[in-house]
């Protein structure tokens, strides 16, 4: 028995499969197995519970919400926040990516050819991915195997439907400069959409902010008097 079997019991399926699918998305080199991710979160989290028991008298109460902060946080800053700046690199990579590929396009007619050229033109993500698309699909040719490929490592939706439109329509006659042009502009509208979002979430932000920052004062305030008298 090892760990990943006990990680299969310990573990829901659901979770497992979350989080396996947020590791792939953070594209490195050497990632972390699901299942130590969820062992460190696990044991991080017993040890700031257990410590929050010394505090007397509230200490259970406030090893909760401790433990529940951390829990939910460990991966909202360990894997959402870092998919979320990934997947906004992306989006500026595949413009770039995008660019220079129109550029290409005008001297060279194969359009998987000016790909694969563009591609060791660039060193960014985005290019070793596609890199390693047209290499898989070279031997394979299955685009649909491709696709689900792209769709596991690459956090943008829409930069993974831009290409694999590009691939689906490789092998057929298109204006390419076209095309290229209009799937540039697909990316640009939805990084406006999402700039409007973020700014639409600034004012909530504050208002959270503020709430959190009341309470844990309220919280200070209200104990600290009570914690003195405990220790004196």
């Amino acid at each position: 028995m090892n760990s990943t079997y006990f990680g299969k019991k310990l573990y829901p399926k659901k979770m497992r499969e979350r989080i396996t699918k947020k590791i792939k998305f953070l594209g490195q080199k050497k990632p972390i197995s699901p299942y130590e991710f969820l062992n460190i979160r696990l044991f991080l989290a017993i040890v700031i519970f257990m410590v929050s028991l010394f505090i007397p008298k509230f200490g259970f109460i406030i090893g909760l919400i401790f433990t529940s902060i951390f829990y939910n946080g460990y991966e909202l800053l360990l894997l959402d926040y870092p998919i979320s700046k990934r997947c906004e690199k992306l989006e500026y990579d595949a413009i770039f990516y995008l660019e220079v590929l129109e550029a290409t396009i005008k001297n060279n007619t194969d359009f998987l050819a000016t790909l694969n050229l563009t591609c060791n033109s660039i060193d960014n993500d985005i290019s070793l991915i596609i890199k390693n698309a047209l290499l898989k699909l070279k031997e394979d040719g299955n685009i649909n195997k491709i696709g689900e490929e792209l769709q596991n490592v690459i956090p943008s939706q829409i930069v993974t439907n831009v290409f694999i439109h590009l691939l689906r329509i490789s092998n057929t006659k298109q204006n390419w400069n076209e095309v290229i042009k209009e799937q540039i502009i697909r990316i640009k509208e939805k990084q406006k959409m999402d700039q409007k979002k973020k700014l639409n979430k600034v004012p909530m932000q504050i208002i959270i902010t503020s709430f959190i920052f009341l309470a844990i004062l309220f919280v200070i305030l209200y104990f600290s008097p009570l914690y003195l008298k405990t220790i004196l």
